[in-house]
C-alpha cells in the first residue's frame, strides 16, 4: 500500500486527531485514476488533487481525543464484510462545494454494509456520525470551474479487500492525509 509523504504543519489540537475511515487505493488503481482524469482535469481547471491523496471516504469521525484511539481501532476490528469490487463510472461536478469527483452510479450492497457497520460499532462506542444517505467519490478537484460538460470515463474497477482509518492534518498546501492502520475485509486484524 502506498502510504502519504510529507510532515503536517497542524493538527487538530494537542489532544484531539482529525480521523475517518476510507478506502485507500493501491498504485495500480492510482494510475487509473490518473490516466482517466487527465483529459478531465483539462477541461476543468481546479486545484487537482495530489494523486497519493486520493481515497473513498467511509466514515468521518472528526475531531477525536487521542485517548479515544484505541476504541476507534475497537470498532473498527468488531466489524466484519466480504470483499467486493467497487466501479466508479461517472463524473459529477458538485457546484455548491466546487469539487470534481468521480462517483459510483452504483454503491455495491457489501460497501453499504461496511459503512453501515463501521457507524454502527462506532456508535455503540459513543461516537457520533453524520447519518445522511452514503454517496461513494473519489473527490478530484478542488475550486473547479465547470466546463458544459465532461467526458465520461472509462469505469475503474477497484477490488476492495481492505478499510483504513486516516488522519487528517492541515499543511501549507491544505489537508495532509496520512494513514494509520489497515483492516483485511472479512478478518478484522489491523496490519499497522
Amino acid at each position: 500500500m502506498s502510504r502519504p509523504q510529507g510532515a503536517p504543519a497542524k493538527r487538530s489540537g494537542a489532544n484531539s486527531r482529525r480521523l475517518f475511515f476510507a478506502l485507500w487505493p493501491d498504485d495500480r488503481l492510482r494510475g487509473q485514476v490518473m490516466r482517466t482524469v487527465r483529459p478531465i482535469a483539462a477541461l476543468a481547471p481546479g486545484r487537482l488533487r495530489q494523486p497519493q491523496q486520493w481515497h473513498v471516504t467511509l466514515v468521518f469521525l472528526g475531531a477525536v481525543p487521542a485517548t479515544r484511539l484505541p476504541v476507534v481501532h475497537e470498532a473498527a476490528a468488531a466489524v466484519w464484510v466480504e470483499p467486493f469490487e467497487l466501479t466508479l463510472d461517472t463524473v459529477e461536478y458538485w457546484g455548491r462545494a466546487g469539487v470534481l469527483c468521480l462517483t459510483a452510479q452504483h454503491t455495491p450492497p457489501a460497501l453499504e454494509r461496511l459503512v453501515t457497520a463501521l457507524r454502527g460499532e462506532l456508535g455503540q462506542r459513543s461516537f457520533v456520525m453524520e447519518q445522511r444517505a452514503y454517496r461513494p467519490h473519489l473527490t478530484l478537484a478542488r475550486r473547479v470551474r465547470p466546463p458544459p460538460e465532461f467526458p465520461v470515463p472509462d469505469p475503474l474497477r477497484w477490488p476492495v479487500s481492505e478499510f483504513v482509518l486516516v488522519e487528517s492534518t492541515t499543511g501549507t498546501q491544505g489537508s495532509i492525509y496520512t494513514v494509520l492502520a489497515d483492516w483485511k475485509l472479512m478478518g478484522g486484524q489491523a496490519l499497522a
